[in-house]
C-alpha cells in the first residue's frame, strides 16, 4: 500500500494539478488577454469584428464534395467548402482524427485554397498528409480563423461529418 502510494501520489496530487493547470491553461490564457488588451484593446476589438461577421454568416457554410488520393507515402485530401459570404482568410479548414490507443489526436491544417471553377462562393482546400493511417480516419472541419482557441473561446465549429 506505501509503494503504491509512493509511485502514485506524485501523478494524482493536487499540487500536480494546480501546477499542470497554472502552466498549461491560466499562465497563456493570462498572456493571450495582455496581448489582447495592449493599444487600447485593438486586438480585441478586431477578434469581436471577426466573431460577429462570422457568427453572422456561419449558417452558410456546407461541404459539398471530399476527394482522396493515395501517392506513395501520401494522402491528397480535396475538400469543397461553400463558404457563402465568409472569405476563405476568415476560416481554417482542418483534417482531424481521433487519437489511438491513448495517444493524442491528429489535426492538420490546410494551407493551400483557390476558387472552386464555375463559382463565386465555393472553394477547393487542399493537404497532403503522410499516409501512417487510413484516409478514412480523417474528417474534415472548418473553424474560425482569426485566433479564438476552439472550442475554448469559440463554439463555432462545422463537421463534415
Amino acid at each position: 500500500m506505501r509503494n503504491s502510494m509512493r509511485q502514485l501520489t506524485p501523478q494524482y496530487s493536487s499540487n500536480r494539478a494546480v501546477r499542470q493547470y497554472t502552466e498549461q491553461h491560466y499562465l497563456p490564457a493570462a498572456e493571450r488577454f495582455r496581448e489582447r488588451s495592449e493599444d487600447g484593446c485593438r486586438i480585441g476589438a478586431r477578434l469581436l469584428a471577426s466573431h460577429l461577421i462570422l457568427q453572422q454568416n456561419w449558417s452558410q457554410l456546407r461541404f459539398i464534395s471530399q476527394t482522396v488520393q493515395a501517392r506513395a507515402d501520401q494522402l491528397l485530401f480535396e475538400v469543397r467548402v461553400e463558404l457563402g459570404r465568409i472569405t476563405p482568410e476568415a476560416v481554417h479548414v482542418e483534417l482531424y482524427a481521433d487519437a489511438l490507443r491513448g495517444g493524442q489526436p491528429e489535426c492538420h491544417r490546410v494551407q493551400s485554397w483557390r476558387p472552386a471553377p464555375g463559382s463565386n462562393t465555393e472553394y477547393l482546400f487542399q493537404i497532403a498528409i503522410a499516409s501512417t493511417r487510413p484516409a478514412a480516419d480523417f474528417t474534415a472541419r472548418v473553424i474560425p480563423g482569426y485566433g479564438a482557441s476552439v472550442p475554448l473561446e469559440e463554439s463555432l465549429i462545422l463537421w463534415q461529418r
